[in-house]
């Protein structure tokens, strides 16, 4: 057998260039302590590449009843697409014997390092992530502490447990639709493109593709974003008036006969922001979006949308977590990375329609 060494904290401290009591309060997420987003990025990825984690004692608290805690983190509960997955997580692990506890992180970076925090000083049992994490880093440190269970779009290497929609099929089925109805060139409104990891950018990036399919310029989706949408505390009432100011934009674009919104509340926007110009819809422009939200079937919206199941993978989320806090079935042991894709689904309603002539606005 070869020598093993056992990776230390001196060993991180080396690698991330800090000093070892930095380390050991980054780590164990001190009270007392307060580091740079960077020095704290450092720290993590160096315990991450050498495989470095802490090892310590976690008494659990439980409620007068027994439950374990079940910490739900989520961006933007302005959302009903999150506040759906939310309200469905906790009538899921109610049933399984949890106590769900919810966390808004406002979309800031800074609110996440809170949460590791609240893993520690509430001893929480399990946690489940809605989107992305802005520190990559510091969620796969917290995955090695408790189980975790994350709900977003496509990622290559995850971190932890994943329940994952594909980006880029989304775009696909929506520019499938919108060229079998006619359209050539369509606009496609989003919040901030900046970002190369987030969702956005996959859904125009299968848009494109689906462009590119029928032998037609990529560029002939041509994408609107809200540019300085990545300060922290989006709502869905900003995604709304993202859609309602770039599609104003977009009207004045020469050729364009349909508009995707990123989701259902942008697509909301559009939608009353093209009404409020005189224009009809679907007969003057398209409009489609993703999510399917409870009002995009009312009367007087009928929005066309991609369903990807919500409720179906808060269920999901739930009992993958169950397993394994190890609360499952007896001899039922999940894979050492659980994933489960979700594919989109098509929902056509009143919004979409045949495409007019380009220059017949």
């Amino acid at each position: 057998m070869g020598n093993y060494k056992k990776v230390t904290s001196k060993d991180v401290a080396r690698l991330a260039g800090v000093s070892q009591s930095t380390v050991s309060m980054v780590l164990n997420n001190s009270e007392t302590a307060s580091f740079s987003e960077g020095t704290v990025q450092r720290v993590f990825t160096a315990a991450k590449e050498l495989g470095y984690s802490v090892g310590r004692k976690r008494s659990k608290i439980r409620t007068p009843d027994g439950f374990g805690i079940l910490l739900i983190v989520c961006p933007s509960v302005t959302n009903p697409y999150y506040a759906s997955i939310v309200h469905t997580i906790a009538f899921y692990a109610q049933a399984q014997g949890l106590l769900p506890m919810f966390f808004d992180t406002f979309r800031d970076p800074r609110n996440e390092s809170r949460v590791a925090e609240a893993v520690k000083n509430l001893s929480v049992s399990g946690l489940i992530c809605l989107g992305a994490p802005a520190m990559p880093d510091a969620v796969y440190h917290l995955a090695q502490q408790v189980p975790m269970v994350i709900i977003d779009d496509k990622q290559d290497n995850p971190c932890a447990d994943l329940i994952e929609l594909d980006g880029v099929k989304v775009g696909t089925v929506m520019g499938r639709h919108l060229l079998s109805l006619g359209h050539r060139t369509a606009a496609y409104l989003s919040p901030s493109l900046k970002d190369p990891r987030a969702p956005q950018n996959r859904r125009l990036e299968g848009l494109r593709a689906a462009w590119a399919e029928a032998g037609l310029p990529p560029d002939q989706v041509v994408a609107f974003d809200a540019e300085d949408d990545l300060l922290p505390g989006r709502t869905g009432s900003d995604e709304y008036m993202a859609g309602f100011r770039l599609s104003r934009r977009a009207a004045e674009h020469p050729g364009i006969t349909a508009m995707a919104g990123f989701n259902d509340m942008v697509a909301y926007g559009i939608l009353d922001s093209l009404l409020d110009l005189g224009y009809h819809i679907p007969q003057d422009y398209s409009v489609c979006g993703c999510d399917n939200i409870l009002f995009s079937n009312m009367r007087g919206v009928g929005l066309t949308t991609v369903e990807h199941f919500a409720a179906e993978k808060a269920r999901d989320a739930v009992d993958i977590l169950v397993r394994r806090m190890g609360m499952g079935a007896e001899g039922e042991t999940p894979p050492r990375t659980h994933r489960v894709e979700y594919e989109p689904q098509l929902i056509v309603r009143s919004s979409t329609g045949a495409s007019r002539p380009a220059d017949g606005k």
